[in-house]
């Protein structure tokens, strides 16, 4: 079974686009051209993309020690914290003043919460 990676030899900025064109097997451009697309619908895109890029760990040809997964873990643990944290942020300036955008913040704190659930699962293996 393959697994999602940000790509090392199909990037230009992150690799994510990459990483999903080869997890789906499909041409880069087509991702690449969907990720532009929802950059100019109201700018989901570019926030997608910077979580994705957040979520999704790079690809790696060589085994990892433990010290490095130990570090991978924490930084996980920590970008989750951050993420929870500015969706709250979000979340509460959206219930101040309107009631219409309640997406994009819950999606922060749900990636926030995928971070810290992933990192607590490799740190029990």
């Amino acid at each position: 079974m393959s697994r999602l990676y940000r790509s090392r030899k199909n990037r230009i900025i992150g690799g994510v686009a990459g990483g999903l064109a080869e997890y789906f097997r499909v041409d880069v451009a087509l991702i690449r051209l969907l990720w532009v697309v929802a950059s100019f619908l109201g700018g989901g895109g570019i926030l997608a993309y910077i979580i994705a890029w957040i979520v999704i760990p790079e690809e790696n040809p060589f085994a990892s020690s433990p010290e490095e997964t130990m570090g991978s873990i924490k930084r996980q643990r920590s970008a989750g914290l951050l993420l929870i944290g500015l969706g709250i942020i979000f979340l509460a300036n959206e219930l101040i003043g309107s009631f219409i955008y309640y997406f994009w913040p819950l999606l922060i704190i749900a990636a926030g919460i995928f971070l810290i659930w992933r990192s607590a699962k490799g740190a029990g293996e």
